[in-house]
Formats: structure tokens, C-alpha cells, sequence
């Protein structure tokens, strides 16, 4: 009894399995967000001194990482379980109006006016 297929059959097999690989690397691409929130092309991390308040300490400067991105999601980004949204800010005011509001706008400027008046 000979339990070996032919050669040709093995061949076609293997192209179909090539085939069908190719497909599934092909929606991968094409349908699935590979940095897990869509929009957001890059990530950049970043250290700043937080003044946090201790009862048996009081005030002291603790040092703090933030994330900065390259790209806009601000709802998605506020709805993720691990981010702080009460924190969370966008220079982008078009998607800041849409997604908070006018008040939020209007804040959001004029932080941005004072990062560049005191940029001296």
C-alpha cells in the first residue's frame, strides 16, 4: 500500500494553500487597523513632572509619562479603557468641536496661543 499522493497533487495543494494565505494577508492589510486605533500613525512617549498631592507629604513633583500621537482619533482615544480622559488633549480644534464642544474649543486655543506667546 502506497500512502503517498503524487507529486502533482502535493502541488496543487501547496499553490492553494499560497493562494488562500495570500488572501487572508491581503484583508489583513486592507481591513485591520495594526496599530489598534485607526488614524493614529505614530506614537511618541514623553516624561513630565506632575505636581501630585501626598497626605503625608503634601505637594511633590512626581515625573509622569504621556503619549503623544501623530494623527487624530479623539473620540476612540478617550473611550479606551486605559487613557485618562479628563487629561486628554488635541490641538485639532475641528475634531475637539465635534467631539466635546464649543467650551473645549475655545479652552483648547487658547492653550495653544499661550504655548506660542511663551515660546520667547
Amino acid at each position: 500500500m502506497n500512502d503517498e499522493s503524487p507529486k502533482g497533487e502535493l502541488q496543487n495543494e501547496s499553490a492553494e494553500d499560497d493562494v488562500f494565505l495570500k488572501k487572508i494577508e491581503s484583508n489583513m492589510l486592507t481591513e485591520m487597523a495594526l496599530r489598534s486605533i485607526p488614524d493614529i500613525n505614530k506614537v511618541f512617549i514623553k516624561s513630565g513632572k506632575v505636581n501630585k498631592f501626598d497626605e503625608n507629604e503634601g505637594f511633590k513633583l512626581e515625573v509622569e509619562w504621556m503619549l503623544d500621537t501623530e494623527g487624530v482619533n479623539l473620540l476612540t482615544i478617550m473611550c479606551h479603557e486605559d487613557v485618562d480622559a479628563r487629561r486628554t488633549t488635541s490641538n485639532h480644534l475641528i475634531e475637539v468641536i465635534e467631539v466635546i464642544g464649543i467650551e473645549a474649543v475655545r479652552r483648547s486655543l487658547l492653550d495653544e496661543l499661550r504655548v506660542v506667546i511663551s515660546f520667547d
